[in-house]
């Protein structure tokens, strides 16, 4: 990076290359000055505006540079908030770098027209096919290989940003040995022994019809913010297509056995667990739990946060006793 701007509006769901953009910010300027700059960050929601442009126009105290991020970027609305910005946008300071971040795609049209050329970007979410090759990638430079299915499996349990692909790859790189090849079956038991609760043994409670100890692992799971609404349904669906990929080879008059080996289920306590979910969940009824789970994604990404556990509540209840 040659030229480093006064400020920068950076957009977009990409938090990964978002983050590793403003790294190359502060490591220009790292390297023009042979210090580092001083960082301040906040957030719309919770700072008002009229303070974080007083950071802005006073110098800095302990570094020759200052760097100020502020999230959120895409709520600012109000008129005066949005004047205080563009005001000192027209005669921002030298010594200073403004970041605005927003995850949105678009920003208040005002706000925006402020920034033209490379001050303004928006970062996208990698395609499908990207996501994959970026993880193979990223873990063969560790030395580790990982197959497809496990590939899959990781994109349904991790939100689609590759900042939060490289937090689980590198657990990944911490937890395997140099030379493994990372499968489906390994990362369904690095998951299951990580952590006290998580989207498998809510599938065991879901799989026994247990709704109560299914109801407290969900709760647990929203509390401790391990996992985002979404993706506990993203894990669920998973596993549902296994269950429901088992139910129609068992249809087809294979062996539970053959149709663990076919669908590559080796780990003795799934078997367990797919087996007595066989027994529980006709065809018909994952299938339409299938339809369900799809229904419920949708009226999760539009609902306000505190309905959240009463949603997985009401779903979990219309699986297990419906």
């Amino acid at each position: 990076m040659t030229k480093i701007e006064p400020a920068y509006l950076l957009l977009g769901p990409e938090e990964g290359e978002k983050s590793r953009f403003i790294g190359k910010i502060k490591q220009a300027i790292t390297s023009r000055l042979r210090e580092e700059p001083e960082e301040h960050k906040f957030y719309t929601f919770e700072t008002d505006i009229r303070y974080i442009i007083s950071i802005l126009q006073n110098g800095s105290l302990f570094s020759s540079h200052k760097i100020i991020i502020l999230s959120g970027c895409e709520e600012i609305k109000k008129q005066d908030d949005i004047n205080l910005i563009l005001d000192y946008l027209k005669n921002p300071r030298d010594d200073t770098t403004f970041i605005l971040k927003g995850e949105a795609s678009k920003a208040d049209r005002r706000i925006e027209s402020a920034f033209k050329g490379d001050s303004k970007r928006v970062f996208w979410e990698l395609f499908e096919n990207q996501k994959k090759g970026w993880i193979i990638r990223y873990l063969k430079e560790a030395d580790l290989s990982i197959t497809r299915d496990a590939v899959d499996l990781l994109l349904e349990m991790i939100e689609n940003n590759t900042r939060d692909l490289k937090n689980e790859c590198d657990k990944f790189v911490f937890f395997f040995p140099p030379g493994t090849e990372i499968t489906s079956e390994q990362i369904e038991q690095y998951i299951y022994h990580s952590k006290e609760e998580n989207v498998f043994t809510l599938f065991d409670s879901l799989m026994e019809k247990n709704l109560d100890p299914a109801l407290q692992i969900v709760q647990k799971l929203l509390l401790s913010r391990e996992y985002q609404p979404v993706q506990i349904l993203s894990g669920l669906l998973w596993q549902f297509k296994n269950l429901l990929s088992l139910n129609q080879l068992l249809h087809q008059q294979y062996s539970n056995q053959d149709a663990f080996t076919k669908l590559k289920i080796r780990w003795k306590r799934n078997q367990r667990t797919y087996s007595q979910g066989s027994r529980n969940y006709s065809l018909k009824k994952c299938e339409r739990i299938i339809v369900l789970l799809a229904e419920y994604d949708a009226l999760l990404r539009q609902s306000k946060t505190d309905t959240h556990q009463l949603l997985l509540s009401l779903f979990l209840y219309y699986c297990i006793t419906r």
